[in-house]
């Protein structure tokens, strides 16, 4: 799974919700099979991987599961009761590999 950050540099909710994001996957200690990748959108890759995207809204945060979208937030940091609710076997199976 991957997590996609639509944004710019200067961005302010931009920078939580990577700060957020990167804050949840370690705290379910889930960073080894979830992604988080941001991508720009005032560089030529940013804009080309946001029109695949239809990113119109930043910050747009996208959860992938291999190569179709599973949830999407648009203009927001995603709550972490929503991020939780789309990772919850990935962290279920963590817990219990734990152990």
């Amino acid at each position: 799974m991957e997590f996609k950050v639509f944004g710019t540099k200067e961005c302010s909710g931009c920078k939580t919700s990577m700060k957020q994001l990167d804050f949840y996957l370690k705290r379910w200690e889930i960073s080894d099979q979830v992604s988080l990748c941001f991508y720009d959108m005032e560089t030529v890759e940013g804009l080309a991987e946001g029109a695949y995207h239809e990113v119109v809204k930043i910050p747009t945060t996208i959860l992938m599961n291999t190569v179709s979208p599973l949830a999407r937030w648009e203009g927001i940091v995603p709550p972490a009761d929503d991020v939780k609710s789309y990772l919850g076997d990935t962290i279920m199976e963590r817990s219990e590999k734990a152990a």
